[in-house]
C-alpha cells in the first residue's frame, strides 16, 4: 500500500517523468520480499516447532514407559499427557508403526497394550516364555486374598537356558 502510494504522489508531482512508477515498483518489490521471507520463515518454524513436540512427547512416552515397567496403554499417556484417550493411542501407534520400540499387544479380550521391551524388566526381556508361564499359572491359580501363603509357579523344562553375560 505503501509503495502505491509514494508512486502515485511521485507521478502527481512529476507528470511528465517515470519516477514514480521507478520508486514506488522499487518499495512494492523490497516489500514483497520481505514479505515473502517472513512467510516461508514462518512455515519452515512451524515444522520445526511440530517436530520438536513430537519429539518431546515421544520421550514423554519413554519415560512413561520406564515408570510403569515397560508397558502402557492409550489411557496411560493420555492421562500423563494431559490429552484424550484417543490421541493417546494415536501417539502410541505413531510410536509403533515408526518402529520406535514400541510393541502393540492385543490380548484376547480385546485390550491393546503397548510394550516397550527396552525397558522391561531384565528377566522379562531374558526369558519371554518365563514370564508367559507365569502369567498363565497365576491366571489359572486359585487366588485367596491374605492366605498367607506364597505363591510359587512352576518354570516349564523346555525353558532356553539363560544367556551368560551381565546380570540386568
Amino acid at each position: 500500500m505503501i509503495a502505491v502510494t509514494v508512486g502515485v504522489l511521485l507521478q502527481a508531482l512529476f507528470p511528465a517523468a517515470v519516477a514514480g512508477w521507478w520508486i514506488g515498483g522499487m518499495f512494492g518489490g523490497v516489500t514483497l520480499a520481505v514479505a515473502l521471507a517472513l512467510i516461508l520463515g514462518g512455515r519452515s518454524l512451524h515444522r520445526v516447532g511440530a517436530r520438536a513436540a513430537e519429539d518431546v512427547r515421544s520421550q514423554a512416552i519413554h519415560a512413561l514407559a520406564a515408570y510403569k515397567g515397560g508397558v502402557l496403554t492409550a489411557k496411560d499417556v493420555s492421562i500423563a499427557l494431559g490429552g484424550t484417550e484417543a490421541e493417546g493411542d494415536a501417539l502410541l501407534t505413531t510410536l509403533a508403526k515408526r518402529g520406535d520400540d514400541a510393541v502393540l499387544e492385543v490380548d484376547d479380550d480385546g485390550q491393546m497394550t503397548y510394550r516397550f521391551p527396552h525397558v522391561l524388566p531384565a528377566a522379562q526381556q531374558r526369558w519371554p516364555a518365563a514370564e508367559k508361564a507365569r502369567i498363565a499359572d497365576a491366571a489359572r491359580a486359585d487366588v485367596r486374598v491374605g492366605s498367607g501363603e506364597p505363591d510359587y509357579v512352576e518354570v516349564p523344562e523346555d525353558l532356553p537356558a539363560p544367556r551368560a553375560g551381565k546380570a540386568g
